[in-house]
């Protein structure tokens, strides 16, 4: 476990342990990640199911993914979002989120970010900023 100081806010401490896995460049991409999502979110803040799924499906397109793959991708998608009791309604935005979090997974182990680091900037950036936000630059 990285040891990091008891008094930095989530999104510093999440910022912190980023900071000592990648470089500048590394940092700007994982940034530029966020912006992305962030952007989606804000673009589409109650998108419809074909919404979520044109967005995810583009994204994996591009990469050169196959249609199997992607309805293996939704069949989970909906799969993990029913297991935690979101309905049809919040499914779009739950899958979302899902994407957002595989895309800064992939990223961070495409880094060598250890598993245990990972687990500790996500949990850090969940912990938001004490207003309803999840924050990762919360300088």
């Amino acid at each position: 476990m990285v040891d990091v100081r008891s008094n930095e806010s989530p999104g510093e401490k999440a910022f912190n342990l980023l900071s000592k896995y990648l470089d500048e460049n590394g940092i700007r991409e994982f940034e530029e990640i966020s912006v992305e999502m962030e952007s989606i979110f804000a673009t589409h803040p109650s998108p419809s199911l074909q919404t979520a799924e044109n967005i995810i499906a583009s994204f994996f397109r591009a990469r050169g993914v196959d249609n199997d793959f992607l309805n293996k991708w939704f069949n989970g998608a909906k799969a993990h979002a029913t297991g935690y009791g979101i309905g049809a309604e919040g499914l779009p935005i739950a899958m979302l989120a899902d994407f957002g979090m595989f895309r800064f997974l992939e990223f961070l182990r495409e880094k060598d970010v250890p598993d245990d680091v990972i687990f500790q900037i996500f949990s850090s950036a969940a912990q938001g900023d004490g207003e309803g936000k999840i924050s990762l630059w919360g300088m």
